[in-house]
């Protein structure tokens, strides 16, 4: 309730204007008095201290009466501050139940966006696998079509000879073989390195291109196969290390360094014999 508005307030100063307007009549009306003949102001026949006396109990009671009206005013200032007081603390209490429902909402968001990460997380680790396994099928597929060309080459072996060209007799001959094991292929290249020491210029071989293309194939096939390994299972990884095909690439790559070389040589030692000069 605001103060201008109180029909109290309006009262008081009703009653106010009033009292001050019969005090200021009863000053002014005029009368005779023992000093004078004609009619003058009231307060012209007053001693000071009546006039003062006048003054005090004119005033008086509307002191009394302000001072309880603003007691009561005051009164009801502080009994509107409760009342705000309490709305306050009750506006409080609901922000306070407001915050605890959207901290209780925010909870249960995140919940729910953890929910949903973990589902995704878990769908994402699913597609992973099935995208591992259908490449570690598609690699299995592609190995065992390498190693059926690898079975296939198997089938077919290479003679290699040393000839002499006089009478056509095959003086030293070794047979290749593929697949061979690791030893078996070194074998073939230590035997190889001796007749590049011992050929002699009246004597040739029958290294063609055919057979360094075939050994070139096999080397390639075996590379090809051992670069499949990231993309295998780890049974196969363990099964195509087994099969040892790093170290049978390695070991058909410096077989085949010795045959071109001996193949080289022959062709260098049968240039020198067929020059004229």
């Amino acid at each position: 309730m605001k103060v201008l508005r109180s029909p109290l307030l309006l009262v008081l100063s009703l009653a106010t204007i009033v009292w001050v307007g019969v005090s200021v009549w009863l000053l002014l009306r005029p009368m005779t008095c023992v000093d004078h003949t004609t009619l003058v102001p009231s307060f012209d026949c007053l001693e000071l201290n009546e006039l003062g006396d006048f003054l005090a109990g004119a005033f008086a009671p509307l002191a009394f009466i302000w001072l309880a009206a603003a007691v009561f005013i005051q009164a009801n200032e502080l009994a509107a501050q409760r009342r705000e007081l309490s709305m306050t603390r009750e506006e409080l209490k609901l922000g306070r139940a407001v915050a605890v429902r959207q901290t209780k909402a925010a909870n249960a968001q995140a919940s729910e966006a953890k929910r949903s990460a973990d589902h995704f997380e878990l769908q994402t680790k699913i597609l992973e696998d099935e995208q591992r396994t259908r490449h570690e099928r598609e690699a299995n597929s592609l190995l065992d079509t390498l190693r059926e060309r690898e079975l296939n080459i198997g089938r077919i072996n290479s003679k290699i000879e040393i000839i002499n060209t006089s009478d056509q007799t095959i003086v030293k001959h070794i047979r290749i073989n593929y697949p061979a094991h690791v030893n078996q292929i070194r074998d073939y290249t230590v035997i190889i390195k001796e007749w590049i020491e011992e050929i002699t210029p009246d004597q040739k071989t029958n290294i063609t291109n055919r057979i360094i293309d075939k050994i070139t194939s096999n080397v390639s096939l075996l590379n090809e196969i051992t670069s499949l390994t990231p993309r295998l299972s780890k049974t196969d990884q363990i099964r195509l290390q087994e099969w040892d095909y790093a170290r049978k690439a390695e070991a058909w790559e410096e077989c085949l360094s010795a045959l071109e070389q001996l193949r080289n040589i022959k062709e260098s030692v049968s240039s020198s014999a067929n020059d004229p000069r």
